[in-house]
């Protein structure tokens, strides 16, 4: 099932269940990430609304929240409705096609996108993407296309709609109650993020206004080794700059590691499974979300 069995046991402490995994359809890019080697077409895991309504907010759900961790998908829809939004997931949405392009597969990663930009174009409104590594790739869709291709045209209309996670509730989302917050947070930088513009500054931005406290690294922000293909092909390089990594943001013993990144956010379940490292991995809408409790 899996190229890596030992990854398959790691995964499955953490909470990811062999089914879910069975279940990546061949086109997801976490089925190459993780290297599973069946192909397998199923229904996707989550159950949105998927025929938007006139000014809804569309979500482009990922690989991560469609498939393996639908409760990421859910907690982002109870964030849009905290800041007074409605939204859907349009039908036959698909891998954004990162890791297609970064394998080599460039017709691949071509056509991935051509039915993104397809599915989500029957509206204008903006898009919302609770994976880190999928936003970094929406936003560079007309860069698979050259400047003649009718395609490069409408990808640029397509990605001119993203809106980053962090960037997009850090504006929008009203403040908890205080009396539910002040848990210590160490926030990991996905590499496809805290390189660009503001990356680094506005995820923190957000957890602060949320009244959690944040905290660092010893050593800097530093990658976790996982890497899209990388730790596949060099597991014994990215289980030792995981190491390193974990031992920074433990360093100040936080009540939670959070990240965006659903490469990261697997690389870290996986490692403190495996270690028996009980301090908590959860996706920063599933820690947001937690705020504002279900009274």
């Amino acid at each position: 099932m899996l190229a890596k069995p030992a990854l398959l046991e790691g995964l499955v402490r953490a909470g990811i269940s062999l089914r879910k995994l069975n279940a990546l359809p061949a086109a997801s890019g976490l089925r190459l990430k993780l290297g599973l080697l069946e192909d397998r077409s199923p229904a996707p895991v989550v159950s949105l609304r998927q025929t938007p309504s006139q000014g809804e907010i569309l979500y482009f759900t990922g690989c991560l929240a469609r498939h393996l961790q639908p409760s990421v998908a859910t907690a982002t829809e109870k964030l849009l409705q905290q800041c007074g939004l409605s939204s859907a997931a349009p039908e036959g949405q698909t891998c954004c096609g990162l890791a297609a392009w970064s394998g080599g597969s460039r017709e691949q990663a071509r056509e991935l996108a051509k039915k993104n930009i397809e599915v989500f174009a029957d509206s204008s409104e903006m898009i919302i993407t609770s994976c880190a590594s999928c936003s970094s790739h929406l936003f560079t869709y007309p860069d698979l296309f050259a400047p003649d291709d009718p395609w490069h045209k409408r990808a640029c209309a397509f990605a001119e709609r993203v809106r980053e996670f962090t960037d997009f509730f850090r504006t929008s989302l009203p403040t908890p109650d205080r009396k539910k917050t002040g848990k210590k947070v160490f926030y990991h930088d996905p590499c496809h993020l805290k390189f660009t513009g503001k990356g680094r500054q506005t995820p923190r931005e957000l957890l602060k206004k949320m009244g959690l406290q944040v905290v660092e690294s010893c050593q800097g922000s530093s990658c976790c080794g996982q890497g899209g293909l990388f730790h596949l092909a060099y597991p014994a390089s990215s289980a030792a700059i995981f190491a390193k990594t974990a031992e920074g943001a433990l360093v100040h013993q936080p009540d939670y590691v959070t990240t965006t990144c659903s490469g990261c956010l697997m690389q870290y379940q996986e490692g403190f499974a495996r270690s028996q490292e009980e301090t908590e991995v959860i996706h920063l809408a599933l820690l947001l979300d937690a705020l504002y409790g279900r009274d």
